[in-house]
């Protein structure tokens, strides 16, 4: 059976005593801990140790700020977030804006482009994930083929041509392509009587564009498709 000796207390030293102690009132125990290299539990029981102790947010009593502090919210409330302040002070959001707003105090241009950069950076990771903000789609500046008629002719009603893989069936004359041509599976399963359901798509069964049989089609919801590509 192994011997298992408990590890060495990682002793506490003048400097970081010093250190503590410097920040303990302007700084959560996470930057304190990231600072030192310590966990924030030996942090927190450092600072008993030491009889420090943040104010405590008493509900229903109003905070009677000091010059002090009303000097630390002035310097850093233009370029930090209010919870981070009131986290290190021991306040509430509350109570911080409430006094930055009597004292007119408001975010730095600076301050407030960089929250958006980041508001924009997370909207676009969760709507868009695997690509970043100024992705360059692969089609950019390249125009749909055959958005008229095919090869830039007239063609009659009944007329085919391919595109992005799908056959296109000409219906109607208008001069409208999308009123003009229509996916020609669309046309099979409209012509044989059957309806594409809201939310519904046509898919083939085999994989082949080419082959608009019915018996090649099924109509699958979006998010069974959508289940269907995230297997592929």
């Amino acid at each position: 059976m192994k011997n298992l000796t408990r590890s060495k207390p990682h002793l506490w030293t003048p400097e970081d005593d010093a250190v503590l102690l410097a920040h303990f009132f302007t700084k959560t125990r996470k930057e304190i801990a990231a600072m030192l290299s310590r966990s924030e539990d030996n942090i927190k029981h450092r600072a008993a140790q030491l009889g420090l102790k943040k104010r405590e947010r008493k509900r229903g009593i109003p905070h009677e700020w000091t010059p002090e502090e009303i000097e630390m919210l002035k310097a850093r409330y233009p370029n930090e977030s209010s919870e981070d302040i009131a986290a290190s002070m021991g306040l509430t959001y509350k109570q911080v804006y409430s006094k930055a707003k009597a004292l007119a105090l408001e975010k730095s241009d600076e301050y407030l482009n960089r929250m958006k950069e980041l508001r924009n950076e997370r909207f676009f990771a969760h709507r868009y994930p695997g690509f970043k903000p100024g992705h360059i789609p692969v089609n950019k500046n390249r125009k749909c083929p055959q958005m008229s008629h095919p090869n830039g002719r007239k063609v009659p009603i009944g007329s085919t041509h391919i595109s992005c893989g799908f056959i296109y069936k000409k219906i109607s004359d208008t001069g409208n392509y999308a009123r003009d041509w229509q996916r020609a599976h669309h046309t099979e399963w409209l012509a044989a009587g059957r309806e594409i359901e809201e939310g519904c798509v046509l898919v083939f069964n085999d994989g082949d564009r080419s082959n608009i049989t019915l018996d090649n089609l099924s109509m699958i919801t979006r998010a069974e498709l959508l289940m269907r590509n995230m297997e592929e």
